[in-house]
């Protein structure tokens, strides 16, 4: 069975919420639920490019770097105002 397949099966339920600042997703078999950290998701892929923003620079190995010590230094509230205001966004597109 490929992913989609998988998804479309309807075997586990997906579910979307804040795990923690380091867990991008999580699978309880008992209970047939995933769990995507959609939050932590979207603050991670925005931190990466408005690093490549900041820097100018399309060094990916030195972005990364960056990436990982700010996200480290970020408190929780941070990271899940900034997921908030990304799926505002996200949801609010035209």
């Amino acid at each position: 069975m490929n992913p989609l397949n998988f998804l479309e099966s309807g075997e586990y339920e997906i579910e979307f919420k804040w795990i923690n600042k380091n867990d991008r997703g999580g699978i309880d078999n008992e209970k047939k639920i995933i769990t995507i950290n959609l939050l932590l998701l979207l603050t991670e892929t925005f931190i990466h490019e408005f690093l490549h923003y900041q820097d100018n620079t399309p060094d990916e190995e030195k972005i990364l770097l960056k990436q990982k010590k700010l996200l480290n230094r970020m408190s929780k509230n941070d990271i899940q105002a900034i997921g908030k205001k990304l799926t505002d966004l996200l949801f609010t597109q035209k």
